[in-house]
């Protein structure tokens, strides 16, 4: 975790954690969902490259912290989500830091954008959530511009 969210940013993320569904709030809390984070945190953004100036979707963006994040370091950020209550913890994260993030709840098989409007896409566990993964993945090839880069996390069949 880096040394400025640990110093100034944990009542800001208390905060956005206690709007979550209790299962998700336990998880971020907990110490093993913290250091998961971080090093998740720390693989996507170095798959991501730079992305100050770029324009950054950010699917599943469940409580904002990879969005968070992207805009921290220099991005125009836009994060997609299907659920209102991530949403919700999502936009309380982003205005406790005074940063400015477009959040969207909608459908990851449906992408409410134009065609090439984004140089980087990333669905980190959002894959495995959708009934439709073809039909999700042909929607981020549309909104990524030509020469874009996708970043993919997905869950293990262990994960619980």
């Amino acid at each position: 975790m880096s040394a400025r969210r640990k110093r100034g940013g944990d009542d800001k993320i208390d905060s956005a954690i206690s709007a979550l569904p209790e299962s998700y709030r336990r998880w971020r809390a907990s110490q093993l969902g913290r250091v998961t984070d971080e090093l998740e945190r720390d693989l996507i953004l170095e798959q991501c490259g730079e992305v100050a100036g770029l324009q950054v979707l950010d699917l599943g963006c469940g409580d904002g912290d990879l969005a968070v994040t992207l805009c921290r370091a220099g991005a125009e950020v836009t994060g997609l989500d299907a659920d209102p209550r991530m949403l919700r913890a999502a936009w309380e994260r982003q205005a406790s830091e005074a940063l400015s993030i477009g959040f969207v709840r909608g459908d990851v098989n449906a992408l409410p954008f134009a065609d090439r409007s984004f140089d980087v896409v990333t669905a980190i566990a959002v894959l495995c959530f959708v009934p439709d993964a073809r039909t999700a993945m042909a929607e981020m090839a549309r909104v990524l511009k030509p020469g874009g880069r996708l970043v993919l996390g997905e869950l293990g069949r262990c994960s619980s």
